[in-house]
């Protein structure tokens, strides 16, 4: 069983779905509609309720993940966005965010360890915002205008609105984008 809450749409009991999120995709389909142990024909924005289902596993889904129409909405794992850094009186952190910060992003109920690049500076203090592109280590479902927070253990650091999914990164990329930053120097000098 899926659970969860219909954010937009409907969903009835017969059609296929498809589960998504960190990276993986599941296709099935749907077998019944429950809420409230009172079993739907179908299910409207709003309501809270579980996807009795057919093969999924338990250890396919997790929270954060999304239940969608196939081929509807897309996992991406690198984005454009605009942030702004909370001050410390806001709550944040007294130091300022700079590039290529490692921090855990949170948006809607999904949370996922990113690298923050910054548009052009160095850094972004406390009270400011910027223009940045993030790359998160494993894709997530996400669109446009879609909201997100990022924390640094449990203080939030900054809250913003992603602009621009883009073209997921190729498993080179993943592989470059997690070495040290010596590895990396060392890559780098490599190619040339």
């Amino acid at each position: 069983m899926v659970t969860g809450r219909v954010t937009r749409g409907k969903l009835k009991t017969g059609v296929e779905m498809e589960v998504l999120g960190y990276g993986k995709s599941t296709k099935a389909k749907v077998n019944g509609i429950e809420m409230f142990h009172k079993t739907l024909e179908e299910a409207v924005a709003g309501d809270q309720m579980g996807i009795l289902t057919k093969g999924i596993k338990k250890e396919d889904v997790r929270r954060g993940m999304v239940v969608a129409k196939p081929g509807t909405i897309k996992q991406h794992d690198v984005f454009d966005a605009q942030i702004y850094i909370l001050s410390k009186s806001e709550g944040g952190l007294a130091r300022p965010v700079t590039n290529e910060s490692v921090l855990t992003i949170f948006s809607k109920t999904w949370d996922c360890s990113g690298y923050l690049f910054l548009d052009g500076k160095d850094l972004v203090m406390p009270g400011e915002d910027s223009k940045i592109n993030v790359k998160l280590i494993k894709p997530m479902v996400m669109e446009v205008g879609q909201q997100f927070t990022v924390r640094s253990g449990n203080t939030t650091v900054g809250t913003g609105k992603i602009t621009l999914p883009k073209e997921n990164m190729t498993p080179e990329e993943q592989e470059f984008l997690m070495l040290s930053k010596k590895k990396k120097e060392k890559a780098l000098a490599a190619k040339k």
